[in-house]
């Protein structure tokens, strides 16, 4: 039975998260401290952990996000992240301290986020390292700095490898120039967010046939997915 474990205040209106998860083949706990939610999950150890952004806050969530990392005992515990919105820098902030999805509140009520848990869920079997990231037939080591396409490794300098790891710590949704350039390159100067650009056209030349994994969408920035065409979803 796969267990699932959600902060948040359950005394706020509906919806809830308690309220939307399956009744089927999972054992569900909840807390309310986030001190006693990180207790919880060294004891209980769940496979998805659930945290309620317009409760907790940002910098609360970006905190259980690291702990949960840092813990060698964690690894295949995923943490989805429910808010009613989020700032693009807020929402990147997360997945790089850790964080595995980001689900807007009004999107619990739908049949698709039970299908999108069960499918996290089967993810947790056969889980990567923390430092090593797959979309698709790329493959991505931060600690080496190394990415390697079908077993061939690709010739990218460091910030190009940056690039690459940002979007891929996101995945599925969309990245954009200026916060490429603000947590890459430091600054938000036009000139910079040009280089951006140049970058990720230097990448895409050494993916070569699979350069389609970086889909661009005018006026909201980069994204990276490995069915490449298919619909991505802005970030934030």
């Amino acid at each position: 039975m796969a267990r699932l474990l959600v902060v948040e205040d359950r005394h706020r209106k509906q919806p809830r998260i308690g309220s939307t998860l399956p009744r089927e083949g999972v054992e569900a706990r909840s807390s309310e401290r986030p001190h006693e939610a990180m207790a919880l999950v060294r004891s209980w150890r769940p496979q998805l952990l659930l945290l309620d952004l317009d409760t907790l806050g940002v910098a609360v969530g970006v905190s259980i996000c690291r702990l949960v990392r840092m813990d060698e005992e964690l690894e295949r515990t995923l943490v989805v992240l429910v808010a009613s919105d989020a700032e693009e820098d807020d929402e990147l902030a997360l997945f790089d301290a850790g964080a595995d999805d980001f689900v807007k509140r009004h999107r619990m009520a739908r049949p698709s986020f039970q299908a999108r848990l069960a499918a996290l869920l089967r993810r947790t079997t056969a889980r990567l390292p923390r430092t090593v990231r797959r979309v698709g037939p790329l493959l991505l080591d931060r600690i080496a700095a190394r990415a390697q396409l079908e077993d061939v490794e690709l010739p990218l300098t460091r910030t190009e490898f940056a690039i690459l790891w940002r979007l891929a710590a996101a995945a599925g949704h969309y990245v954009s120039r200026q916060s490429l350039s603000r947590g890459l390159l430091h600054s938000v100067d036009a000139g910079v967010s040009r280089a951006v650009d140049m970058h990720v056209k230097e990448i895409r030349r050494k993916l070569g046939p699979a350069a389609f994994l970086i889909t661009t969408r005018y006026g909201v920035g980069y994204g990276l997915d490995e069915a490449g065409d298919s619909p991505l979803r802005r970030a934030g």
